[in-house]
């Protein structure tokens, strides 16, 4: 499975900043900025910022979200590791 459609300058991924707010948490979050119009309804995250060779670690679809020319979107994703399992 792979996202519909990369709207990044330059067809780069953007590199989250990287943290880990609680025991056994890691999140990630970036921001991105639009140079068009459109409507966004899918975030992914992937193993690197090159898309050659990054593998899809968590895609996620939403319902749209409408954006105009420097509208920006902050995505963060948590994952949360249960103890033994």
């Amino acid at each position: 499975v792979a996202l519909q459609a990369n709207v990044t300058p330059g067809g780069q991924y953007i590199a989250g900043t990287k943290s880990a707010p609680g025991s056994k948490q890691y999140l990630t979050s970036a921001s991105v900025t639009f140079a068009a119009a459109g409507n966004i309804q899918e975030h992914g995250l992937f193993s690197q910022a090159n898309p050659s060779g990054a593998v899809l670690w968590d895609r996620t679809v939403f319902s749209p979200i409408g954006v105009s020319p420097q509208d920006a979107i902050t995505f963060q994703y948590t994952l949360t590791i249960n103890s033994g399992g």
